[in-house]
């Protein structure tokens, strides 16, 4: 007799070969996700870099100001002043594009999720005081300024925290940020703090000094939900299943670092 369907051994075989080719392809799935995540957030950081190059073109080869919060007017970041140089052409701070936002964040919303190097990004009222108290510090930074530019990096994913909104006290315009600009705390503030040149009274690079070769701190590697600044590092560890950073470097590359990667010397500057 002629039959006209599936046995019940039959489809339970089908079943069982579908299951598990989906057990096969989806791990290569998640995989080939975290890469695509891992090209974008690269191509991010290239962009921004272009941005920061065609920033000091125009202006005496001066890096941007990586923050700076005056009384009188809104915070100023170095990814709104790159903003005309970029491929975001945003022209203020609630015009940040998809380049500033990694597609590994773990916290929702938000406009920056990088940060650059904490001397680097500089700022201006920190620098003015460090100069009033007699710290060998300058004004600002230009590339020139910038030794071993193969090896020292800039741009970085950054630490977030719990989306917050501010009022632009110029446009009452609503801001959201939701990570900070500049690694304020990057090895547990040894970078900003001269550890590594204890005869400078600032925070540069000697090559005589013995702790040269110390890793750099990693941090806690934990966005904050509570919207309190209490990261021990501000490097966020977010490609490799939490255990690798992307990084800018000035001569226009840009790799991904594993945390226990020795950074050393690339965080640390050479004094001009």
């Amino acid at each position: 007799m002629k039959r006209n369907g599936f046995t019940l051994i039959e489809l339970l075989v089908v079943i069982s070969i579908i299951a598990l080719l989906v057990g096969i392809l989806l791990p290569a799935l998640g995989a080939a996700r975290r890469v695509a995540q891992d090209v974008k957030c690269s191509s991010n950081v290239r962009q921004q870099m272009i941005g920061v190059f065609g920033y000091t073109t125009d202006n005496r080869q001066i890096l941007p100001i990586g923050y700076s919060e005056p009384t009188a007017s809104p915070p100023i970041y170095w990814s709104v002043l790159i903003n005309d140089y970029t491929i975001s052409s945003g022209t203020g701070e609630a015009d940040h594009g998809e380049m500033f936002t990694c597609p590994s964040a773990t916290l929702d919303g938000g406009i920056l999720h990088y940060s650059v190097h904490p001397a680097l990004g500089y700022d201006p009222y920190e620098i003015a005081g460090r100069r009033a108290a007699g710290r060998d510090i300058p004004p600002y930074f230009t590339l020139d300024m910038i030794k071993r530019q193969t090896e020292m990096i800039y741009i970085m994913d950054g630490n977030q925290f719990k989306n917050r909104t501010f009022t632009d006290l110029v446009t009452g315009e609503q801001i959201e940020s939701n990570a900070y600009a500049t690694a304020m705390r990057m090895d547990n503030n040894a970078v900003k703090m001269g550890k590594y040149n204890p005869a400078l009274p600032g925070f540069w690079f000697n090559a005589n000094a013995t702790d040269n070769d110390d890793p750099i701190d990693p941090g806690d590697n934990v966005d904050s939900d509570t919207g309190v600044f209490d990261q021990d590092a501000d490097i966020r560890w977010r490609h490799g299943g939490d255990n690798a950073a992307t990084f800018s470097f000035f001569d226009g590359h840009v790799e991904k670092r594993a945390m226990d990667s020795v950074l050393k010397r690339q965080v640390r500057l050479e004094h001009p």
